[in-house]
């Protein structure tokens, strides 16, 4: 799919007006946006899944989903971010100043937000358009007999195509510039040249994609290098070594995007907000997208994937007899990962108890500069849930907002004492002591083997049927501790009633009557 993108221009415009909805063979993923966040315009809403393509020119962006609707995010001073009902059938989006840009399936375009200079007003007859573009203050609309309409601001020439306006297939608009690629892969500029930007450098040939930055161009080779020109203030035409393998591209404010075949992301150019630092992990992007100040992209993560969290349980030893109420977990998330983003209504520990909504909250419990997220998990299901005795992994896992997964593990034991040690201590007989968890849906379970040696501790329902077998080989001597989740050896729950426990230890058998509440 992504080598296709470099050739989107010559040969997929036309398609996308042919049917209802994106067109066919795109991938689906999640947004990722990073840099200057003032206006929220980083601030993905959830849920953030099954985006086709992104926008961004100021300080608010536009998201289009594979079902045709367009989210939006950021500042909506002059409601560059209502999109008007029916919010259906989009194929295509742009992003201006204060405006947005949306191309309908049936090839018309609609217009929100400032209509300053004329901005949002598409001329007539608002038909057969392809595709879309924004600059600041004017609005650009390829045709599919490949010809250009611009409306709006004009008092730079950006409205005024150079004739021959024919055979482009590709548009892209600059902050007050224009940009056509024609369709024997030449790009033809206009409008604002303070700086340059429409002097396209030789050989003008061999493009497949433009892009407009505030005050500079850039144009995509066929052999996968980009060409970028004239104001370049902070960078932002130094197009990072190796030049190769590019299949898309964007321009910001003072910053360039650029889309390697492979799936990463190059960022150059103004770097004050860490507009060019992609966020890890830097792979598998289908498109991308610059703002003022900030860049975005699509990423296809795997839903097979988890991302590797970092959790620590508190406290790492559980005393069944103990009378705390919580054991408190903190999450801390690969690097570009937000844990506020975790939906705490999915975290589960070792995939069957649920984390409690309250408390929790974002901190730093380590002090290592990495923030995490605090749940809690009730301790008395902790205990029951876990076996007692050595240190076992737990696992927690979850879901972000935007529903992609995480999971980490660490270390916890449970260990159960009382009066059997000092009872039994210095004999050689065998004791057993069965008391109920909290909920009486558990067992804990305190035996001594007397003069140790093999152990068979096990579970018979009322009908004398093996149930669960806890313990079936060597033991110490002294006292152990057994918790009994009330799970028959399959794993599954057994029924409410009356269960023995039976000790066979030193040629002596013990039994204990235990009954099960649910």
């Amino acid at each position: 799919m992504k080598n296709l993108l470099a050739v989107w221009g010559l040969v997929c415009l036309a398609a996308l007006v042919l049917g209802t909805g994106v067109a066919s063979g795109q991938s689906t993923g999640s947004v990722v946006a990073w840099g200057y966040n003032g206006q929220g315009q980083c601030d993905v809403p959830p849920p953030n899944i099954d985006f086709v393509a992104v926008a961004g020119r100021h300080v608010h962006s536009l998201g289009l989903r594979s079902d045709g609707t367009i989210v939006t995010w950021g500042t909506n001073s002059s409601g560059q971010c209502d999109v008007p009902a029916p919010n259906a059938d989009f194929v295509a989006v742009a992003a201006g100043r204060y405006h947005s840009l949306g191309l309908k399936s049936d090839g018309t375009i609609v217009a929100w937000g400032s209509d300053f200079h004329g901005v949002c007003d598409v001329p007539v007859p608002n038909a057969g358009f392809v595709a879309v573009a924004a600059g600041y203050y004017h609005s650009l609309g390829l045709k599919s007999d490949g010809t250009i309409v611009a409306w709006g601001r004009n008092d730079d020439g950006q409205c005024d195509v150079p004739a021959p306006n024919a055979d482009f297939v590709a548009v892209a608009a600059g902050g007050y510039h224009g940009l056509g690629l024609k369709s024997d892969g030449t790009i033809v500029a206009w409008g604002y040249n303070g700086q340059g930007q429409c002097d396209v450098p030789a050989p003008n040939a061999d493009f497949v994609a433009v892009a407009g930055g505030k005050h500079h161009s850039l144009g995509l080779k066929s052999d996968g290098t980009i060409v970028a020109w004239e104001y370049n203030s902070s960078g932002q035409c130094d197009v990072p070594l190796p030049n190769a393998g590019f299949v898309a591209l964007a321009g910001g404010d003072l910053h360039s995007m650029g889309l390697k075949s492979d799936g990463p992301l190059v960022g150059w150019g103004r770097n004050d907000h860490g507009q060019c630092d992609v966020p890890a992990p830097n792979a598998d992007f289908a498109a991308v997208a610059a703002g003022y100040c900030y860049s975005l992209g699509v990423g296809l993560t795997d839903p097979g994937t988890s991302l590797e969290a970092t959790v620590d349980l508190q406290p790492s030893t559980l005393n069944c007899r103990s009378h705390g109420r919580f054991v408190t977990c903190y999450i801390e998330l690969p690097e570009g990962y937000d844990p506020a983003d975790i939906d705490v209504s999915t975290v589960v520990l070792n995939d069957e108890l649920a984390a409690l909504f309250h408390p929790t909250g974002v901190g730093d419990e380590d002090n290592d500069g990495i923030p995490d997220r605090m749940v809690k998990f009730d301790r008395a299901h902790v205990i029951e849930l876990l076996p007692t005795g050595e240190h076992v992994e737990a696992v927690v896992s979850g879901e972000l907002n935007d529903e992609t997964p995480f999971a980490g593990a660490d270390f916890i034991r449970v260990i159960c004492t009382d009066g059997l040690t000092e009872a039994t201590a210095g004999t050689s007989q065998p004791a057993l002591r069965v008391s109920l968890g909290r909920e009486g849906s558990s067992a804990i379970i305190s035996y001594s083997a007397g003069v140790g040696g093999p152990v068979r501790l096990r579970v018979y329902d009322m009908r004398g049927r093996l149930i669960r077998t806890l313990v079936d080989g060597e033991a110490p001597r002294n006292n152990c501790d057994v918790v009994w989740n009330g799970r028959a050896d399959g794993g599954h729950r057994v029924g409410a009633g009356v269960y023995f426990v039976r000790l066979e230890a030193g040629g002596e058998v013990r039994t204990q009557k235990i009954a099960v509440v649910r």
